[in-house]
């Protein structure tokens, strides 16, 4: 029986170039993948309003992961039974596995009182902040604010010390830490592991040959990384990989290159390896 391939992705630094966002690179490939009728799920720390708009760019019609498996979204009648797990909101079956913002909100400012660390959160920015952070547009820095499952923050010192005490306050009141491409999270009890998790056993009553393969690359991917048969290391801008995945994964696959081009060589590589095309 012939197995069918299922690609999960990080969007910042993986899919998308770390510094303009552009995935022009990857438009043969992209074609390659909707040739031979892989899903390819975007799973990012992004809110559900950018990946929408990513979604429509590149005329992506699969189910996606937001806010670091926040929140599952699933375009209604995708798969050929009704999803129990979820609710229906506007043209999607939702499932939220993350905490809410408010809640995360204030956990993060008390977490930081506690440890001595301070910091700054997309809470605490205006819009012409989050653009100049992320190197974003207004319109684009308005759908990064549209929060649900996710507060990003930085630290305001560079205090060695810091990030370890704000990390251990975060997880002492009982919510997680975990670092991305630009920015330190705060999340609930969800991670992209769990929504990748899920979302492949919807997968797996429609085929249950499955091969998954999932790429990228930063501590907060580990969870996904860590769930696919197959996992990608997408190189740093600098040339580097991340410590954290490395030291969890050690004979991960590692792309030789960063962003959109690293992706590519790699995702290509796994396509003629398991014989997909």
């Amino acid at each position: 029986m012939k197995k069918r391939l299922i690609v999960f992705t990080d969007l910042d630094g993986t899919f998308l170039d770390s510094d303009t966002y552009s995935f022009s690179a990857l438009e043969a490939i992209l074609a390659r993948l909707e040739k031979l009728d892989v899903p390819l799920i975007f799973c990012s720390s992004k809110t559900r309003a950018e990946i929408e708009a990513l979604r429509q760019k590149c005329s992506n019609s699969h189910p996606f992961i937001s806010e670091n498996g926040g929140g599952v979204f699933i375009p209604k009648g995708y798969f050929p039974f009704p999803i129990q797990e979820g609710i229906r909101q506007d043209r999607y079956v939702v499932i939220k596995l993350g905490a809410r913002y408010a809640e995360l909100v204030e956990a993060l400012r008390q977490a930081s009182a506690t440890a001595g660390a301070p910091i700054r959160g997309f809470n605490d920015m205006n819009i012409e902040e989050v653009a100049r952070e992320c190197n974003l547009s207004e319109i684009e820095a308005q759908l990064a604010k549209q929060r649900e499952f996710d507060e990003p923050f930085y630290l305001l010192t560079q205090e060695a010390e810091a990030e370890r005490r704000i990390c251990e306050a975060i997880e002492e009141s009982g919510y997680y830490c975990t670092r991305g491409t630009r920015f330190f999270h705060i999340l609930g009890k969800s991670d992209k592991g769990k929504a990748v998790q899920l979302l492949m056993s919807f997968f797996c009553k429609v085929k249950s040959s499955l091969v998954s393969i999932s790429l990228g690359d930063s501590q907060n991917d580990l969870p996904m990384l860590k769930e696919t048969n197959y996992a990608v290391l997408v190189q740093k801008s600098n040339g580097e990989y991340d410590h954290e995945v490395l030291k969890e994964i050690p004979n991960i696959t590692l792309a030789p290159a960063p962003g959109p081009q690293g992706w590519a060589y790699a995702l290509s590589h796994f396509l003629e390896k398991l014989a997909f095309g």
